[in-house]
């Protein structure tokens, strides 16, 4: 992503380069976009792109990337961003103004695995290597649209542009925990991965149930963000009624509002002599104001005009 980010601002300098080259060329009739041009295009924000790879990492980290997935940073920064990648519409009411507006969607999906000691084989020889698996799952999905206005400065192949628009994103997920350790009447408080015990497990004793751990965390809905987003940039018309985009983002306010959050944990119930499962109500949900200068992106897009 660290090469992505660097190719997009020498795709930049090399669009403004040979941009301002072209502005000194004559114009056909017809290669520029007049007022009724609607436009379809395909736009990336690679700066999303960059921060989420710090967010999903695969391989040996693939676990801290989970246990950070519920933690307000990473859900207010997907929010507060247009999709990595968008679909996008332009319709044109002058030379001067414009209509857009695009959508997107993103997601994720981990199976993390790591094993641990059996315990059954080590009561029986404390010296046994034997291993089961633990089994993490999370997977999550989120998008977002924006639609406004979007204003145009110049009449030549170069143009600077502006826009402000209203911008409506949305992401949940939940995690699913198998373990290879049972929970008994024997075995209360079974082996499992450090991930677990360290990050993904804030289960306080009730008196009945001693320990727990999580079977299932998952919310009741998914998380909205409201906002409003600016963006400043250029479009070069490079071939007839085709434009490439560099516009540098930034959504100076969002609202975001997330839902309850539950979790089910197992236990061995001592009331009940047996292994139970329980839900319990872990956040009541709320309401988040963002605002600063933190929600920053830059989209890259490419636009054809049709006729």
């Amino acid at each position: 992503m660290k090469n992505l980010f660097k190719y997009s601002i020498a795709c930049t300098l090399l669009l403004v380069a040979m941009s301002a080259y072209a502005q000194q060329k004559p114009i056909p009739e017809g290669f520029l976009p007049s007022a009724g041009s609607t436009a379809i295009g395909f736009s990336i924000n690679p700066v999303a792109g960059i921060k989420a790879n710090g967010i999903f990492k695969t391989g040996d980290f693939i676990g801290n990337s989970v246990a950070h997935q519920g933690s307000y940073p990473y859900q207010m920064f997907l929010l507060a961003q247009s999709p990595m990648a968008s679909i996008s519409v332009k319709h044109k009411f002058s030379d001067l103004l414009a209509l857009k507006a695009s959508v997107g969607f993103s997601g994720a999906y981990f199976n993390y695995r790591e094993y641990v000691y059996d315990d059954v084989a080590r009561f029986n020889n404390p010296l046994s290597e034997d291993v089961v698996e633990d089994n993490i799952r999370f997977s999550m999905a989120g998008g977002g649209a924006l639609i406004g206005m979007e204003f145009t400065g110049g009449n030549r192949k170069l143009r600077f542009t502006g826009g402000l628009s209203l911008m409506y994103s949305f992401g949940g997920g939940s995690m699913l925990f198998k373990y290879g350790n049972a929970v008994t009447a024997a075995n209360q408080h079974p082996s499992c991965i450090q991930l677990i015990s360290d990050s993904l497990n804030d289960y306080t004793s009730n008196g009945d149930i001693v320990y727990a751990r999580p079977v299932k965390r998952y919310t009741t809905g998914v998380e909205h963000g409201v906002g409003i987003m600016c963006d400043l940039g250029i479009e070069w018309f490079f071939a007839e009624r085709l434009s490439l985009g560099a516009n540098v983002t930034f959504a100076p306010i969002v609202v975001a509002f997330q839902p309850q959050t539950y979790i089910i944990y197992e236990g061995y119930s001592k009331a009940q002599g047996a292994t139970v499962e329980y839900n319990k109500l872990i956040s009541p949900g709320s309401t988040t104001l963002l605002y600063g200068t933190e929600n920053i992106g830059l989209v890259l897009s490419l636009h054809y005009y049709l006729k």
